[in-house]
């Protein structure tokens, strides 16, 4: 089963706060209610359908390095794939165009917490549940990551090819190491740097 720790907890409580601020104080209500459900639903499918929430509250030195080292293999990955398929990152969405480059950038964050809570902290743990096969369990919840953003790409192919690979690379780092903070962390600065 993929855990929860003080970053996965931490990153998602930022999320939170971001979507707060986004939704309130940015009065863009419009673009921060998707990524708070995504976010909340990922938390309690987890608990509800998987019965479990494991959580590992004590980092040695040497967690925080595989942490580190599972985070840079995922962007490593992440960016060998867009190499490969060529995608341009990060097409805003008409709705997130308008917001300044800082709330931009934090709605991305945002979005990568939340996708990782909802594919990896819940879907990857519930496939690797009825499989019990890690490479299963990473590509259903891959494939059903790219189903997902057709409502961003459309038929834009390459961008779901992209996807999949990318939430591939993710859901292999979460179970192989049994930690949702390498994927969080990775998903994070690829979104923020490219939005």
């Amino acid at each position: 089963m993929i855990k929860h720790d003080k970053i996965t907890l931490s990153a998602t409580a930022i999320a939170g706060m971001i979507s707060i601020y986004l939704g309130l104080f940015q009065a863009r209500f419009d673009i921060a209610w998707f990524p708070a459900l995504l976010l909340l639903m990922g938390l309690e499918l987890n608990e509800y359908v998987n019965k479990k929430y494991d959580y590992d509250d004590d980092l040695d030195e040497l967690e925080k390095g595989r942490i580190f080292l599972a985070t840079a293999l995922a962007i490593v990955g992440i960016s060998v794939i867009s190499f490969i398929i060529s995608v341009p990152f990060y097409r805003r969405v008409a709705s997130v165009a308008t917001l300044s480059v800082f709330d931009a950038k934090l709605y991305a964050g945002l979005m990568a917490v939340s996708e990782e809570q909802f594919f990896r902290g819940f879907l990857a743990n519930f496939a690797l549940k009825y499989t019990g096969n890690t490479g299963a369990a990473a590509v259903i919840s891959s494939i059903i990551g790219a189903i997902y953003h057709f409502y961003r790409y459309g038929g834009d192919y390459n961008a779901l090819t992209f996807v999949f690979f990318g939430f591939l690379v993710l859901s292999t780092i979460a179970l192989r190491e049994q930690r949702l903070s390498p994927a969080i962390l990775a998903h994070v600065i690829h979104n923020v740097v490219y939005a």
